[in-house]
């Protein structure tokens, strides 16, 4: 059996509020000095130029991140812009929109303002910077200024001045930092301030960051770090020394129970999240949020693959961390039926369906949810393909190992999509299950999922659930065993 289980109606529906951050950008340089102190903690100001080998054929204009993540209004908290020439002068500038501006001539410094107080929007703390009370969150993707429309500074030197008693934790540097390098700038997160509570997880490469109080210890919050980072070390056969970091913060006052949002960029997870009203449902939304971020270390983060494939690290993220649930017995087979259930309903629940990799293209126009759902259930039909192809030797974790190991840094970059779908076409069986879940437009046929798996559809449209048929053929059980159904009995035998 399973232990501090979430209900039934949330596991879905939380796990969906997890989103990843990822881009690509040229190569432009930057560098900068970032002040925090003078005008108070939630106000940074910034000076600082484009490298010279940075500078293109645009030479005018003057921009920031408009957008991330669904998050609107970013560049409004910038302010007091001010553009010098090479030797010193000001130079003039005019508005286009917001975070778009045109310079009247050649301009070789910057300064300006940015407002560090958090946003109102929900989920702006997990995907933008932020500074509140004794803590804060550098995010330099949208700190930093870009010459050329969408692409922001890929390499930068960053001097960090922060007031008297704060700290900064950066991933190549010490706990106390102002020099800092970065060669990937959209990917680089700063955790500041002397609020964090700072935790090396053992075994591990990571710390944990935590402020406040929650109804978990910082022990137990470490001790799951620990245990799914070991799991996806072991799945994707690595031992990767780099460092990473979590960062687990609260939203802010007056928000209700449950609410979350999450981020992993680079090698720093970022959630922002409140309790769960009892201390069982807040360890086991942890360990749910902790089992679908940690795997994006691996995969988007990891590989050298580009273009927009969230269908396949959002989705079948989203199938490994319940199956990585099932195997560490956190979630019982029933909450990953129930899990698969609702997503179906989401599936099948769409209007117009267009194919899900084209979905992917249109994210943030709405198709988030759609997205998690239909990618959730093409991975779970991949699997049991998989499965039932190889009988029982290959599982779709076997699958995600091999697109990590093909495609790990330093690996040239590569399309995504047309990476994936080679790795695909090798095999008849998950070929047909691409081609008509991820490439094609269709549902999943219960009767296929009943004759190779023994798992029966239950009601209809939004009451469409998953249970396990009450006669199974000894293939449909090894099928379910791989699967995680015996998960619970196997680690209850080994515990005695």
């Amino acid at each position: 059996m399973s232990k501090n289980l979430p209900s039934n109606s949330s596991l879905f529906a939380s796990l969906l509020l997890i989103l990843q951050f990822f881009t690509n950008s040229n190569g432009q340089g930057v560098e900068a000095t970032l002040e925090m102190g003078e005008a108070g903690p939630q106000v940074l100001k910034v000076s600082g130029r484009f490298v010279p080998e940075a500078v293109l054929d645009n030479k005018l204009n003057f921009s920031f991140q408009t957008s991330i993540a669904g998050v609107d209004g970013i560049a409004d908290r910038i302010t007091s812009i001010e553009l010098y020439g090479p030797r010193g002068e000001p130079v003039s500038y005019r508005k286009l929109g917001p975070g778009e501006y045109l310079a009247s001539g050649e301009y070789e410094r910057w300064t300006y303002s940015v407002d560090l107080k958090p946003l109102r929007q929900a989920n702006a703390g997990a995907h933008i910077t932020w500074a509140r009370g004794e803590t804060g969150v550098l995010m330099m993707a949208d700190l930093l200024p870009f010459k050329q429309q969408r692409s922001s500074p890929r390499i930068a030197n960053i001097d960090l001045i922060l007031p008297a008693g704060w700290r900064a934790f950066a991933e190549n540097s010490p706990d106390r930092v102002r020099e800092l390098v970065f060669e990937d700038l959209e990917s680089a997160v700063i955790p500041i301030g002397p609020g964090w509570r700072s935790i090396a997880v053992s075994g591990t490469p990571g710390k944990l960051l935590l402020s406040g109080d929650w109804l978990f210890t910082d022990v137990e919050a470490s001790r799951f770090v620990n245990e799914i980072y070991g799991e996806y070390r072991h799945l994707f056969r690595t031992e990767s020394t780099r460092p990473f970091t979590v960062v687990l913060s609260r939203p802010g006052d007056n928000v209700p129970f449950g609410t979350w949002y999450a981020e992993t960029r680079g090698r720093t997870v970022s959630i922002v999240s409140s309790d769960m009203a009892f201390r069982t449902q807040s360890l086991q939304r942890l360990h749910e949020q902790l089992r679908h971020e940690l795997f994006h270390l691996w995969i988007p983060n990891g590989i050298s693959l580009t273009g927009p494939y969230d269908w396949f690290y959002e989705g079948f993220a989203l199938y490994q961390s319940l199956k990585t649930g099932l195997a560490l017995n956190r979630i019982g087979f029933g909450d990953f039926l129930a899990t698969l259930g609702r997503a179906h309903a989401i599936d099948t629940g769409q209007g117009t369906r267009a194919p899900l990799i084209e979905v992917s293209s249109n994210r943030w126009s709405g198709r988030n949810t759609e997205i998690y759902a239909r990618g959730l259930i093409a991975a779970f039909r991949a699997d049991i393909a998989l499965l039932s192809e190889s009988n029982g030797r290959v599982s779709i974790g076997d699958f995600l190992g091999e697109i990590y190991s093909e495609h790990q840094h330093p690996a040239p970059s590569t399309d995504a999509n047309a990476a994936i779908f080679a790795a695909v076409d090798s095999r008849p069986g998950l070929r047909k299950v691409f081609d008509r879940f991820v490439r094609g437009n269709e549902s999943i046929d219960l009767g296929e999922i009943n004759k190779l798996a023994g798992i029966e559809g239950t009601g209809r449209g939004p009451q469409t659930g998953f249970k396990v048929a009450a006669k199974l053929t000894a293939r449909q059980k090894a099928i379910l065993d791989r699967l995680g159904y015996n998960n619970w009995r196997k680690l209850s035998r080994e515990q005695k």
